[in-house]
Protein backbone atom coordinates (compact mmCIF):
# COMPACT_ATOMS: atom_id res chain seq x y z
CA UNK A 1 0.00 0.00 0.00
CA UNK A 2 1.69 3.46 -0.77
CA UNK A 3 0.24 6.87 0.68
CA UNK A 4 0.95 9.99 -1.64
CA UNK A 5 1.27 12.99 -0.50
CA UNK A 6 -1.68 15.84 -1.49
CA UNK A 7 0.10 18.46 -3.33
CA UNK A 8 -0.67 22.66 -2.01
CA UNK A 9 -3.01 22.80 -5.53
CA UNK A 10 -5.38 20.64 -5.13
CA UNK A 11 -6.42 21.12 -1.38
CA UNK A 12 -6.70 24.69 -2.54
CA UNK A 13 -9.24 23.72 -5.25
CA UNK A 14 -11.09 22.21 -2.34
CA UNK A 15 -11.22 24.64 0.17
CA UNK A 16 -11.90 27.19 -2.28
CA UNK A 17 -15.68 26.41 -2.63
CA UNK A 18 -15.91 26.24 0.89
CA UNK A 19 -14.64 29.45 1.72
CA UNK A 20 -17.36 30.96 -0.80
CA UNK A 21 -20.07 28.87 0.65
CA UNK A 22 -19.36 30.88 4.15
CA UNK A 23 -19.38 34.10 2.99
CA UNK A 24 -22.46 33.72 1.02
CA UNK A 25 -23.70 32.81 4.23
CA UNK A 26 -22.48 35.38 6.51
CA UNK A 27 -23.27 37.70 4.26
CA UNK A 28 -27.01 35.78 3.43
CA UNK A 29 -27.15 36.12 7.61
CA UNK A 30 -26.01 40.11 7.39
CA UNK A 31 -28.61 40.85 4.94
CA UNK A 32 -31.29 39.53 7.00
CA UNK A 33 -30.23 40.85 10.40
CA UNK A 34 -29.87 44.28 8.64
CA UNK A 35 -33.77 43.86 7.80
CA UNK A 36 -35.22 42.35 11.08
CA UNK A 37 -33.18 45.79 12.47
CA UNK A 38 -34.90 48.35 10.16
CA UNK A 39 -37.94 46.59 10.70
CA UNK A 40 -38.34 47.06 14.58
CA UNK A 41 -36.78 50.33 14.00
CA UNK A 42 -39.25 51.55 11.76
CA UNK A 43 -42.25 49.63 13.62
CA UNK A 44 -42.73 51.97 16.25
CA UNK A 45 -46.56 52.47 17.84
CA UNK A 46 -48.32 55.53 17.78
CA UNK A 47 -50.10 57.31 20.30
CA UNK A 48 -53.32 57.04 18.59
CA UNK A 49 -52.58 52.99 18.41
CA UNK A 50 -51.22 52.84 21.83
CA UNK A 51 -54.88 55.04 23.18
CA UNK A 52 -57.20 52.37 20.54
CA UNK A 53 -55.34 49.55 22.10
CA UNK A 54 -56.47 50.10 25.35
CA UNK A 55 -59.68 51.30 24.79
CA UNK A 56 -60.11 48.24 23.21
CA UNK A 57 -58.77 46.26 26.18
CA UNK A 58 -61.46 48.21 28.44
CA UNK A 59 -64.35 47.19 26.46
CA UNK A 60 -63.15 43.79 26.87
CA UNK A 61 -62.91 44.15 30.67
CA UNK A 62 -66.28 45.98 31.09
CA UNK A 63 -68.12 42.63 31.26
CA UNK A 64 -66.01 41.78 34.18
CA UNK A 65 -66.22 45.76 36.29
CA UNK A 66 -63.37 46.25 35.39
CA UNK A 67 -60.99 48.83 33.50
CA UNK A 68 -57.00 49.55 33.00
CA UNK A 69 -55.19 52.17 34.02
CA UNK A 70 -51.90 53.11 32.36
CA UNK A 71 -49.00 55.41 33.59
CA UNK A 72 -45.24 56.06 33.25
CA UNK A 73 -43.21 56.07 36.80
CA UNK A 74 -41.61 59.12 37.28
CA UNK A 75 -38.45 57.88 38.64
CA UNK A 76 -38.02 55.10 36.69
CA UNK A 77 -39.99 55.65 33.44
CA UNK A 78 -41.80 52.61 33.49
CA UNK A 79 -44.66 52.06 32.61
CA UNK A 80 -47.67 51.25 35.76
CA UNK A 81 -50.46 49.57 34.94
CA UNK A 82 -53.47 49.25 37.52
CA UNK A 83 -56.17 46.91 37.20
CA UNK A 84 -59.57 48.90 38.75
CA UNK A 85 -62.94 47.48 39.59
CA UNK A 86 -64.92 49.72 37.91
CA UNK A 87 -67.77 50.16 40.73
CA UNK A 88 -65.69 51.26 43.63
CA UNK A 89 -62.83 52.50 42.09
CA UNK A 90 -60.54 50.40 43.96
CA UNK A 91 -57.69 49.76 42.80
CA UNK A 92 -57.19 45.09 42.46
CA UNK A 93 -53.62 44.82 41.06
CA UNK A 94 -51.00 47.28 39.96
CA UNK A 95 -48.30 45.70 37.15
CA UNK A 96 -45.79 46.19 38.36
CA UNK A 97 -46.30 46.98 42.23
CA UNK A 98 -45.75 50.95 42.68
CA UNK A 99 -44.04 50.18 45.61
CA UNK A 100 -41.16 48.47 43.85
CA UNK A 101 -40.60 50.92 41.62
CA UNK A 102 -40.12 52.99 43.84
CA UNK A 103 -37.76 50.92 46.13
CA UNK A 104 -35.88 50.35 42.56
CA UNK A 105 -35.78 54.00 42.28
CA UNK A 106 -34.14 54.56 45.54
CA UNK A 107 -32.01 51.67 44.80
CA UNK A 108 -30.94 53.51 41.10
CA UNK A 109 -30.25 56.59 43.51
CA UNK A 110 -28.18 55.11 45.68
CA UNK A 111 -26.09 53.36 43.19
CA UNK A 112 -25.68 57.09 41.67
CA UNK A 113 -24.52 58.34 45.18
CA UNK A 114 -22.11 55.37 45.40
CA UNK A 115 -20.61 55.99 42.00
CA UNK A 116 -20.18 60.17 42.52
CA UNK A 117 -18.18 59.66 45.86
CA UNK A 118 -15.96 57.32 44.19
CA UNK A 119 -15.33 59.14 41.14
Amino acid sequence: MRVEGVSPAASAKRIEPINKEVQNADMVYAQKKNTNQQNEGSRKATEEEIIAAIEAANKHFEIFDKRLEFSIHEKTKQILVKIVDSNTDEVIKEIPSEKILDMIANMMELAGLLVNEKA
